[in-house]
């Protein structure tokens, strides 16, 4: 009767407020554009509701079982998930709003285009959901689940991963913005064209990792191990790199401006045509390098290692090369670009 009444509000837009439907058996109700508000729906049975367009506000889902639920478009603000089951739930389009849903099983759910904004995400599992420009903005991502997950042009804006399962995680396009990683294992991790803008890196292992045009403006990947990684093109404008180990790594046409990588490793790397205008190596290795059409300019080199490294056509224009170390392959480099000199010190006659 309960089920039946509720349906019935809800068909003639009445809203429905401060009911209390904990353990209630309401699988497969129909409450498609409803209004609820401050309900209980704690610990009840919710498998295959239909829940289109729905707005529900300061309401109670902990414990409830909401598998394979279909709530898109719907709106839950300040609303409790936490421990719910929502497995297989469809939630395209929804926005989640200033709420909670720690420990809350998202797995196999359908979150494309859906909203996270203020929510308490702590130990949610998302494990094979389909995370299709999904935004995550704000609220806690301690310990959360993305193990097997492919993160398709996911916004994370200031998530805390670094407890975070990111086992056999993809990523195409995703953004981490100011995301704090710092020590986690990506290696072998497919992650071409992704942002980490300003991101914790630290320490982080992207061993053999695809980064193929991958962003990492003003990132800090101190002491982040990049060995054999394939980072074709990848913007490393800005970041902070010091001690960072890229042995053996893919690097064309990467971008190093103002980038700091002192004491970086890059013994036997790929960095043709890489570009490290104002870049500082100082006392990095470059050891056995394929360094040919690269560019150096205003290059901080103060103790760098450039032995067995290939030059060719490589420029140096005023760049720093106090105690730098050099092979033979030097004399295949170009230096000091003097026309280039006379244009930067000229004035205007006025």
């Amino acid at each position: 009767m309960i089920r039946r009444e509720l349906e019935e509000k809800v068909r003639v837009a009445e809203p429905i407020q401060k009911m209390d439907l904990r353990g209630l058996d309401l699988e497969g109700a129909v409450f498609d554009g409803g209004i609820f508000e401050e309900v209980d729906f704690s610990g009840a049975e919710l498998a295959g509701l239909s829940a289109k367009e729905a707005s529900f506000i300061s309401c109670d889902f902990t414990g409830a079982k909401l598998g394979g639920a279909k709530l898109r478009n719907a709106t839950i603000f300040r609303t409790d998930l936490s421990g719910a089951d929502l497995r297989e739930v469809d939630l395209v389009s929804a926005t989640l709003n200033e709420g909670a849903a720690q420990g809350a099983s998202f797995a196999g759910a359908d979150l494309t285009l859906t909203s996270f904004v203020g929510v308490d995400l702590r130990q949610a599992v998302f494990v094979q959901a389909t995370l299709d420009r999904t935004t995550y903005l704000q609220g806690s991502t301690v310990g959360v689940n993305f193990a097997g997950t492919h993160l398709d042009r996911v916004v994370l804006v200031e998530a805390d991963l670094r407890q975070a399962d990111l086992r056999g995680v993809r990523g195409t396009a995703a953004i981490f913005v100011k995301a704090n990683l710092s020590g986690q294992n990506l290696a072998g991790a497919d992650l071409a064209k992704c942002q980490f803008m300003e991101a914790d890196l630290r320490g982080v292992d992207l061993s053999g990792a695809k980064l193929g045009q991958a962003g990492f403006k003003g990132a800090d990947l101190r002491g982040a191990n990049l060995d054999g990684a394939q980072a074709s093109q990848c913007l490393f404008v800005e970041a902070n790199m010091a001690q960072v180990s890229a042995k053996r790594a893919t690097l064309t046409q990467a971008i190093f401006v103002d980038a700091n990588l002192a004491e970086a490793q890059f013994v036997g790397a790929d960095a043709r045509q890489i570009i490290a205008h104002r870049a500082s190596l100082q006392g990095a290795q470059l050891v056995g390098a394929d360094l040919r059409e690269a560019d150096f300019s205003y290059a901080n080199l103060t103790g760098a290692s450039f032995m067995q490294t290939k030059l060719l056509r490589t420029e140096f224009h005023a760049a720093i090369e106090d105690d730098a170390v050099f092979g033979p392959g030097r004399a295949l480099a170009r230096g000091v670009d003097e026309a280039l000199v006379e244009a930067e010190r000229w004035q205007p006659p006025y």
